[in-house]
């Protein structure tokens, strides 16, 4: 049962049950006890603490799954988030958002072959981003072994499950494509070009092991992620770090950043 449910969707359920159990303990009820009044009574403390419409609502899915599916479904706790909604209506995060442009014309004057190691990296993550439009978390997953290169453009399957992920939903395939007009900035180059780079680079992950430790002895393979830390231990890197690596793109062009986060794609 509990595999049905995503790890992301545990953790974020988890604040709102620590305090339901503390409301709980302080008034002395079951916390498994459906009651509507001590309910709302509590997602009533949650918006007179300032919480938005978001947390309260996800407080309601965490009590629905801890108590009963009545919990979505009461009319009268229906009514409620109906208030909740006209009394503090959500937003969208941002109205604006930044200029690639800038970002392109800075990455445009860096030559991909002498460029340092760390910077190529930075950069094909930047172009990854532009190119596709998905989410960090999916590009943080690009395999060596999926790749499909053709003449005219590089396919990448994505098998792994990812936060959009269902069973009737295919999974995404990023599709790359050559810009032989300006080669500096096509991102199927650069993915070319880093991959060479790095396809020596070591890496201690446990499931790789050397072909022969007389003779490769301390060397391992490369990740077969695409990529990877360059620092030790050589691991692949994930959707944060992978947001912290567009963030510094962003910075280094030049670009002034008026986001707490990179909501595209974090």
């Amino acid at each position: 049962m509990i595999s049905s449910i995503a790890p992301s969707t545990l953790k974020q359920y988890s604040s709102s049950l620590k305090r339901w159990w503390s409301f709980c303990h302080q008034n002395r009820i079951d916390i498994y006890t459906f009651n509507v009044t001590k309910i709302l009574d509590f997602l009533t403390e949650l918006f007179s603490s300032g919480s938005n419409y978001g947390t309260i609502n996800s407080a309601r899915s965490a009590l629905a799954l801890l108590i009963s599916p009545e919990v979505g479904t009461d009319f009268r706790i229906k009514r409620f988030f109906k208030g909740v909604e006209n009394l503090r209506p959500g937003r969208p995060r941002y109205e604006i958002t930044w200029d690639p442009h800038i970002v392109l014309k800075y990455l445009s004057s860096r030559d991909n072959k002498s460029i340092p190691l760390d910077f190529l990296d930075k950069k094909l993550a930047m172009l990854l981003a532009l190119t596709t439009a998905h989410r960090a978390q999916t590009l943080s997953l690009t395999d060596i072994r999926n790749i499909e290169v053709t003449s005219d453009k590089i396919l990448i399957k994505i098998p792994d499950r990812i936060k959009t992920s269902k069973r009737t939903r295919p999974q995404p395939v990023l599709l790359l494509p050559y810009f032989k007009e300006r080669p500096q900035v096509c991102v199927a180059t650069t993915l070319q070009v880093y991959m060479e780079k790095t396809k020596t680079l070591s890496s201690i992950h446990t499931d790789l092991k050397p072909v022969d430790q007389t003779s490769i002895e301390g060397k391992w393979y490369r990740h077969d992620h695409v990529q990877c830390s360059l620092y030790s231990p050589c691991e692949h890197i994930k959707g944060r770090s992978y947001g912290y690596q567009l963030r510094c793109d962003q910075e280094n062009s030049g670009l002034v950043l008026q986001f707490k986060n990179l909501c595209s794609f974090l």
